[in-house]
């Protein structure tokens, strides 16, 4: 059939084509009967998770326009339907002309409303809120920077300078992590253990310009021992001495006594060793010094008199104290296990049993458990920390440490150790962040 337009007027039923076949009522304002051809698909697709259809008809947004112009009515709660001209809305049967100004919603103005009321609620919220830790260290930390001089630079508003504060704030944490992570990386093995600090020197091999000190090496290279009996002014005890002293032990002239041996050493009553009232004495062995090859003989003799060269008086011991050591002497496991010498080894101390022999049994007495343990083949050349745990044999083992002992065993120092295993976990945690 021809379609032209001049040809429709005389095939088409004109009654019918005027006819409106489309409603001209917004769908959100269409009543939600049965009779309504959606009326089915809304109620299930309430019911499930749905897309808009291909006719362009979405229930979820249907129903909630709906709701909202309901809701959005101030003067009339009933339904679009219901409404009639008389109360401002149209019936299901009534559409705006293209004259007619529909009632637009309020719901922007009440929005609006709505927002400047809880704006106004949080100013006065925080207002009577007190302030928090975050809050009073960045403060704190911005305490140079006031309020003024925020102002001046933009940032007028309150929260704009909370805000700045804060980020300062934050920036000071980064920096303090920072420090910290750098000193473990950089600083910490230098406090613990300084490369300085860690100088060894082992034993035999302790030359003519040092003197061994329970287990420590002193430099006298340089040094002049004041006037005394046998000794000119000035004159070095090392070189110039008719006994050279170059690389001996002289322990048994700086002896430490009445800390944990007393009790353990008494003196005898015929005793030539001065003491106090209250049991302290005066020293132990007599004032010699000995080879630190361990092959010394025992000399229970004294040069001048009773007591010389015993360093007891407070002059010389301060003098003493005031020495600074170049190094440990330590001795190794195959040191230790060296048969021609009676070693121990207790809490990391290298102790020599044959010093034991050197007492004067006619000065002064002694537990029998010293010449037990100096003749027990078991505690030879082995380590004995943890075989002495009574209280009774560790008082014994820290009364051996003060008087005979004669080095440390090759270990690294606990801050040595420590300082190793916190770079490695530095180390490992920089690289896992990165």
């Amino acid at each position: 059939m021809e379609r032209d337009p001049i040809m429709r007027g005389q095939n088409g039923t004109p009654a019918q084509e005027l006819g409106r076949k489309r409603s001209l009522i917004r769908p959100e304002r269409q009543r939600n009967d049965p009779s309504h051809p959606n009326y089915h698909y809304r109620k299930h697709a309430k019911k499930m998770s749905v897309q808009p259809s291909t006719t362009g008809n979405d229930p979820i947004l249907e129903d909630q326009l709906e709701a909202e112009t309901v809701s959005s009515d101030g003067t009339d709660l009933k339904p679009p339907h219901l409404r009639n001209a008389s109360g401002g809305g149209y019936s299901d049967k009534q559409a705006p002309l293209d004259g007619d100004t529909p009632r637009m919603p309020r719901r922007l103005t009440r929005s609006k409303t709505m927002e400047n009321r809880e704006i106004q609620r949080q100013k006065e919220k925080d207002k009577l809120r007190p302030p928090s830790l975050w809050n009073v260290y960045c403060a704190i930390v911005t305490f140079w920077c006031p309020d003024a001089v925020l102002k001046c630079f933009g940032k007028p508003a309150k929260a704009q300078q909370r805000a700045w504060r804060e980020k300062v704030g934050l920036v000071s944490i980064i920096l303090l992590i920072c420090t910290f992570v750098g000193y473990l990386t950089f600083g910490f093995t230098e406090t613990v253990c300084p490369a300085g600090g860690n100088v060894r020197l082992r034993v035999n091999k302790v030359d003519r310009g040092f003197l061994i000190i329970h287990g420590k090496a002193y430099d006298l290279g340089e040094s002049t021992h004041p006037a005394a009996r046998g000794i000119a002014s000035g004159a070095n005890i090392l070189f110039d001495l008719p006994e050279k002293h170059g690389g001996q032990d002289a322990s048994f002239l700086f002896q430490n006594v009445n800390g944990a041996c007393k009790g353990l050493i008494t003196p005898k009553e015929d005793s030539g060793i001065p003491t106090s009232d209250n049991g302290g004495m005066a020293w132990y062995f007599p004032c010699r010094t000995f080879n630190q090859d361990g092959f010394s003989k025992p000399n229970n003799t004294f040069l001048e008199y009773n007591g010389y060269m015993c360093h007891t008086s407070d002059s010389a011991r301060r003098a003493y104290y005031g020495l600074r050591n170049a190094g440990d002497v330590y001795f190794t496991w195959d040191d230790i296990r060296n048969s021609s010498r009676n070693l121990m080894v207790w809490g990391g101390d290298v102790l020599d049993l044959n010093l034991l022999d050197w007492f004067n049994r006619t000065q002064v007495n002694v537990p029998a458990i010293f010449d037990q343990i100096k003749v027990n083949p078991a505690v030879r050349g082995v380590d004995v920390t943890r075989a002495y745990s009574s209280s009774y044999e560790k008082q014994v083992a820290r009364c051996f440490t003060e008087i005979i002992k004669v080095g440390s065993i090759d270990t690294e120092s606990i801050g040595c150790i420590a300082s190793q295993v916190v770079l490695y976990v530095s180390l490992i945690f920089i690289l896992a962040v990165v």
